[in-house]
């Protein structure tokens, strides 16, 4: 990594980003004790049927870090993003209750078309890479590139 990324990195609160087909990270931190304390998890998403899905996560850590911040950047991972964190509960619901309504006939009797527009005024913002950014998280480019990604694969 050069100083340049390092910079950017430091400056961060939240990454979130994926590599196609199947995984995703996130880049977090939390105050634990008065300290902002990073955790980062990369996540394995692995279709197992039309309607479920496993998830495998894995929080990393630096090997070479202290066993105190190895400690802290656990908890603050538990505390936040872990299967039992304050985040993904909520996330784990959702995505629970979004399935569940796509199978049922309420989708065609209202004829819902998905939406992936939140954040499409937005442009990529200078970015020492590798990859692609923007200034704010709230968008779903990463969702456009995705399937846009995979529809060129699809009909090849």
């Amino acid at each position: 990594m050069s100083e340049e990324q390092y910079e950017v990195l430091s400056n961060l609160k939240n990454m979130i980003g994926n590599a196609f087909p199947n995984m995703s990270f996130l880049i977090s931190h939390t105050k634990i004790k008065g300290e902002l304390i990073s955790n980062t998890s990369i996540r394995m998403w692995r279709p197992i049927s039309h309607n479920k899905m496993e998830v495998i996560a894995w929080m990393l850590v630096e090997k070479n870090a202290s066993q105190e911040w190895k400690n802290q950047s656990r908890d603050s991972f538990i505390l936040k993003f872990s299967p039992s964190g304050i985040f993904e509960q909520d996330d784990t619901e959702v995505f629970t209750d979004i399935t569940e309504a796509a199978q049922g006939p309420m989708p065609f009797q209202k004829n819902l078309t998905y939406n992936y527009t939140m954040g499409l005024h937005r442009e990529p913002v200078d970015f020492i890479g590798p990859g692609v950014a923007y200034d704010d998280k709230f968008t779903e480019a990463s969702q456009r590139n995705f399937y846009q990604y995979w529809l060129e694969l699809m009909t090849k």
